[in-house]
């Protein structure tokens, strides 16, 4: 977990440096979800593996067309909102905890 958390800071840093904001948005918000399954925090489940693969599935294919010098505006707000509601899970979770 500890590598693919790297993997995916390194990847947001690259992509980011190169202008390639939609890569390392998208890798932003997966960051932030590793961080919490190595927290502890959110269990990993097979839902929310679906929901990685989708984001890497999605990554692959940008990697891809910026191979074929194909720039492309990509909707990734599904995938952001789907990761988004996992840590906002998880802050649910730690506010009911505290009451």
């Amino acid at each position: 977990l500890d590598e693919i958390f790297r993997a995916a800071h390194t990847l947001k840093g690259m992509a980011g440096t190169m202008g390639y904001n939609t890569m390392a948005e998208l890798t932003h918000h997966m960051e932030n979800v590793f961080e919490l399954f190595r927290q502890g925090s959110v269990k990993v489940t097979s839902e929310l593996i679906t929901v990685i693969f989708k984001c890497v599935d999605k990554l692959a294919e940008i990697v891809e067309d910026l191979r074929m010098e194909n720039y492309f505006e990509y909707n990734i707000e599904d995938l952001i909102m789907e990761l988004e509601q996992i840590a906002l899970e998880d802050k649910k979770g730690k506010e009911l905890t505290k009451t």
